[in-house]
């Protein structure tokens, strides 16, 4: 048994892109260490850096995830003469199974949680929580308070595809067309969203612009763009890919500097017109820019290394969505008593320990039964 055990981790961990992989690996590792350094240190300076972490991390998130599912979005539409609704209803049921039990479970276990620590559970919105609208109308709440990025994930898989179906019956010839005016209605409709606020309501900048819903879809749309660009311009894709990065790298550092003094250097509530709106364009385009740079990348002498990204990355949704727990209950039980750097380790040894079971015992069982549901035959993002 262990045996086949084993033989099946190895099978698992082939045939994927390395450098994708390090791309999610780096996003999960800097959320993580973001939350649990703020669980662990008070120190202003590093605040700030730690703040800095855990905001480009989620729209690292994002914009792979953008890219992977455009991927798949854009084989899918390709395949066939017409795009079917059947085609789309498969790509629903072969995501949700990826994604809701995860969810759900996580849901469970922290309604448990906040229930024995007799923390407060906004009892009022948990039907909001079942349909990803918690952080639509109103604030992100404490409780399960990181899957504010899940709700923008989730209604992006389900709108983005209904965008295709409906583009392709208005404008009928073209398919790049169809893809290509659904991602600029997507950009669009949220940075319009974003300038009409900003300009006519007094929004905090953390929970009212970057953790709401309808104000970020636009970030996962830049990555379905970039993976349009790659499916169109593979050649450019990969002739350019070093230039490509290098000028998203100056763009990344201009806007990780004016996010630096314009929020969190003094911890700012209230943002500028321009942290309201054309940054969270902006800085989603520098990092798309580096996917190209990314998709080449290769490990082939650090099997190690290599072995290390790749399980990171395959845990690293269980890792998102459990590790706020441990955050909270080791300090809770060793604050005071034990080296804030010992207490450190600990939050990352249960909290990939506790990641590594739900994947193996439930999250990859339950991931498995979506081809008896949908089309077995899925193109793979990579």
């Amino acid at each position: 048994m262990a045996k086949d055990f084993l033989l099946m981790q190895k099978e698992e961990l082939q045939n994927r892109n390395f450098g994708l992989d390090l791309v999610r690996c780096l996003a999960i590792l800097m959320v993580l260490t973001c939350h649990s350094l703020l669980a662990f240190y008070d120190i202003p300076p590093l605040k700030a850096i730690t703040a800095y972490l855990g905001i480009l991390g989620v729209d690292l998130f994002f914009v792979l995830s953008g890219f992977l599912i455009g991927t798949i979005l854009i084989k899918i539409h390709y395949k066939e003469n017409v795009t079917t609704f059947k085609s789309v209803k498969s790509f629903w049921i072969r995501r949700w199974f990826r994604t809701l039990p995860n969810y759900f479970l996580v849901f469970i276990i922290y309604l448990v949680f906040f229930k024995a620590y007799s923390l407060y559970i906004p009892y009022h919105k948990l039907l909001l929580y079942v349909v990803f609208l918690q952080n639509s109308f109103s604030r992100n709440q404490w409780f399960y308070g990181i899957a504010w990025s899940l709700s923008v994930e989730e209604w992006f898989y389900l709108l983005f595809p209904l965008g295709i179906l409906f583009f392709q019956r208005v404008i009928f010839k073209g398919k790049m067309k169809v893809i290509a005016t659904t991602i600029f209605c997507f950009l669009v409709a949220c940075l319009c969203i974003r300038i009409f606020v900003s300009l006519n309501m007094h929004n905090d900048w953390d929970e009212g612009f970057r953790k709401q819903m309808p104000f970020r879809l636009d970030s996962i749309a830049i990555g379905v763009l970039a993976a349009l660009v790659k499916f169109h311009k593979q050649d450019f894709w990969v002739t350019y890919k070093n230039k490509i990065a290098l000028v998203g790298a100056c763009l990344f550092i201009l806007l990780s500097v004016v996010l630096y003094f314009s929020v969190l250097k003094n911890a700012v509530v209230y943002a500028n017109f321009f942290m309201n709106t054309f940054y969270f364009t902006l800085m989603s385009v520098a990092m798309a820019m580096f996917l190209p740079f990314a998709w080449s990348l290769k490990a082939a002498k650090f099997k190690l290394f290599k072995y290390a990204v790749t399980m990171i990355s395959i845990l690293s949704y269980s890792v998102y969505l459990i590790h706020p727990i441990f955050s909270y209950l080791i300090p809770y039980y060793f604050h005071g008593r034990l080296n804030p750097a010992i207490m450190l380790v600990m939050l990352w040894v249960l909290t990939f320990a506790a990641s590594y079971l739900i994947y193996n015992l439930f999250e990859k069982r339950v991931t498995a039964l979506r081809d008896s549901f949908s089309y077995k035959n899925e193109p793979a993002a990579a």
